[in-house]
């Protein structure tokens, strides 16, 4: 209960309360499932750096309906639509994801997402979130396939535009086996004051995934982040714009993005999202990091910045109309011994007045349109 003294014969039950209210920095996480909270400067620990130390596989979620436990009801009018109840307090859902397809990174498929029964019914495969009636309606593959028997299969997610982790211009890091899911990180400026995520994880499962905004919106923070995979967030992976007159920079070190866009496999066009990306007067450092299969470019920078990527690799891409590797339109972009390769429109490109200075850099095509953009060798 948060009642407790937050000792480790008595802790505290959520996140929140430990952050804003016991005074140790150091928070240590037993492994299960815990709710978002935000840490803000404002808060009785507020001028603290928060540590919070997984001590096993931990996971921020919001609460969400057991697919393997719900009864499953044949559809009247479609029998071969099967459906659930819903808690009516629950977030929206987000993504149902299938365990018994894998995509390229080993990690379950999410059913198609459709706004109606009629047309779920017509897909074959998929899903419709019926809101009013707090039902979620799925169709599996043909008609020979009930639901109630493949139920086991399916695991849903749910979150919204407000499900996050929010650092409000204070100081959060993360070590350890941490995991988000439908709930993104953002650390922002509050008044002025600049805020800062550290994330030090494990590496062994996607960090933040399925969210509805960007995996992490960094607006007027400074980030470093080690071992941290965005994998089919709606928007981009990892974002750095300006907020409250403050840039963000960030640091990027074994990171990953996949998937960025893809909304969970829609009918409709997904976004076109970037795997990382640099907004206005943004810096940013990217250390060996992987990108790949973005529906926008794997790694863009915009504005006035500048980055600097080190063993950088993007690719393959995603069959999307902005299939851009390494990619900048205004800001310098020095290449260091990186790999661009598989992409439809270009590997590495530039536009807009942006420049690109590559070292032993790795790719196949090359693209430089308008307002005097360049792409240059160089030697450090």
């Amino acid at each position: 209960l948060d009642t407790n003294a937050g000792t480790v014969t008595a802790p505290v039950k959520t996140l929140s309360h430990a952050c804003k209210n016991i005074g140790p920095s150091l928070v240590l996480c037993v492994p299960g499932t815990y709710a978002p909270f935000d840490f803000r400067n404002t808060d009785a620990q507020g001028a603290k750096l928060k540590i919070l130390r997984a001590m096993g596989a931990c996971t921020i979620a919001n609460a969400a309906d057991d697919a393997t436990a719900a009864t499953w009801t044949a559809d009247g009018t479609f029998p071969n639509v099967w459906w659930m109840p819903l808690t009516p307090a629950n977030k929206p859902v987000r993504v149902v994801l299938d365990s018994s397809r894998l995509d390229e990174e080993g990690l379950p498929v999410p059913l198609a997402r459709y706004v109606d029964v009629t047309t779920t019914n017509a897909s074959g495969l998929g899903y419709f979130h019926d809101v009013a009636a707090n039902r979620l309606y799925v169709r599996y593959q043909t008609s020979s396939v009930n639901t109630a028997g493949i139920k086991s299969r399916l695991r849903i997610v749910t979150g919204d535009a407000t499900t996050k982790v929010m650092a409000l211009g204070s100081k959060m890091l993360f070590e350890g086996d941490w995991t988000m899911e439908g709930v993104f990180l953002q650390p922002l400026q509050n008044a002025g004051v600049r805020a800062y995520l550290y994330g030090d994880f494990a590496g062994k499962r996607p960090t933040v995934a399925y969210t509805v905004s960007h995996a992490m919106d960094s607006l007027g923070a400074d980030s470093y982040l080690r071992k941290a995979w965005a994998h089919r967030p709606q928007g981009d992976g990892w974002h750095y714009t300006d907020s409250g007159g403050l840039a963000s920079n960030g640091v990027e070190v074994d990171c990953t993005a996949t998937y960025a866009g893809n909304i969970a496999g829609e009918p409709t066009s997904p976004n076109t999202s970037n795997g990382s990306t640099t907004h206005l007067a943004c810096n940013v450092l990217r250390i060996n990091g992987r990108y790949a299969r973005n529906w926008g470019p794997d790694i863009v920078d915009t504005g006035t910045g500048a980055s600097w990527n080190v063993g950088t690799i993007a690719g393959p891409g995603a069959p999307s109309g902005n299939a851009f590797g390494l990619y900048t339109t205004g800001p310098a972009m020095l290449l260091d011994c990186c790999e661009s390769q598989g992409h439809d429109t270009a590997d590495v490109a530039t536009t807009a007045g942006g420049t690109i200075q590559k070292f032993a850099t790795s790719y196949s095509t090359t693209s430089t349109a308008g307002g005097g953009g360049s792409i240059t060798e160089y030697v450090p």
